[in-house]
């Protein structure tokens, strides 16, 4: 089975593997088009949530051709595979083996299976718990023992479709001013990806060097403390947010272009510290996507939710930040 739909009251969603799709990509000259973001197509190799929507009346947040929640990369200290997604990481190779099966109405189960490389396998368990909300349960099993510099890293991109403001607003410390506020994820980035790490992990990653191993998206750490692992922005009108589980062991990353021209990935990362082989890793989270109104309480959710109460040293989402995001359009 290449998909399976899941549904709530008002939430719905469609769960693919990595079988599912076109049996080729378009040329890269279409691929950039947005005629082609727009038709609901979708490549192979792109397993999660290919579909989102709250009944016939939001549509999907994702790019059609991409998908949100996708195990994509798996990377250390040596560099980074696209192997959870074709075989040996190579676009032009099968899908990676995968499959998506059905555990409830409202729940489904997706499975990456390991590869040659890196020797990973992922499993993850989407399950529609509240009215517009999909709780996501990570299971992560490596293989080695030998990672290159100590961990092995997992990266889910969120491929988002062309919204108006490209930035996610994510709680930190900032670096120049010592102040804790919500920022735009690409303030600092200089076009080329952030990633945010909880304020006081002492763990400073080894990254590599050689040519084509280095993406900024994985590995360039700001220089911003990350208070507590949630995220959010506006698409279709709507509130998108991530808050993840446990905080020490995730990194929030993001690509201004991850899914094209317009199409940044709001993404995340889990990090396994010396690794033992066959020893499983569990993660969590909870994706949202509902009224734009719901900002405001979000660190009141994030509490709710993984019972840390971050409230006395990380502010609610100013009004003001929610009106500026309402009134982009």
């Amino acid at each position: 089975m290449a998909k399976v739909k899941i549904a709530g009251i008002q939430l719905k969603a469609e769960i693919s593997d990595n079988s599912e799709g076109l049996e080729s990509w378009p040329e890269p000259e279409s691929r950039d088009a947005e005629s082609v973001y727009a038709e609901e197509k979708h490549m192979p190799g792109y397993n999660g949530i290919s579909r989102l929507w709250i009944d016939k009346k939001v549509a999907n947040p994702f790019v059609p051709l991409f998908s949100g929640l996708n195990c994509e990369a798996f990377f250390d200290g040596s560099g980074f595979s696209l192997e959870p997604r074709w075989v040996n990481g190579d676009r032009k190779a099968a899908p990676a083996p995968s499959k998506v099966e059905s555990l409830s109405s409202s729940s489904a189960r997706l499975i990456i299976e390991q590869g040659n490389q890196f020797i990973v396998r992922c499993e993850v368990v989407f399950a529609i718990e509240e009215p517009g909300s999909i709780d996501i349960s990570i299971e992560v099993t490596p293989f080695r023992s030998d990672y290159e510099g100590g961990y092995v890293g997992v990266l889910w991109p969120n491929y988002m479709d062309r919204p108006t403001d490209q930035q996610a607003y994510v709680p930190v410390r900032d670096a120049e001013t010592g102040q804790i506020r919500w920022k735009g994820c690409f303030e600092a980035s200089n076009g080329g990806g952030c990633v945010y790490q909880l304020e006081d992990t002492a763990r400073r990653f080894s990254t590599p060097q050689g040519e084509g191993a280095y993406h900024p998206a994985i590995y360039s750490v700001s220089k911003d403390g990350l208070m507590c692992p949630v995220f959010f922005g506006r698409l279709k009108g709507h509130l998108f947010a991530m808050m993840l589980d446990p905080p020490e062991s995730v990194r929030l990353c993001f690509n201004p272009n991850g899914g094209g021209p317009g199409c940044p990935a709001w993404d995340f990362q889990t990090m396994i510290v010396e690794p033992k082989p066959r020893e499983t890793h569990r993660f969590r989270g909870r994706m949202i996507f509902g009224p734009l109104a719901l900002s405001r309480s979000l660190l009141e959710k994030y509490r709710a939710w993984s019972g840390r109460d971050v409230t006395a040293t990380v502010p609610s989402v100013p009004k003001e930040l929610t009106e500026k995001i309402r009134n982009q359009g």
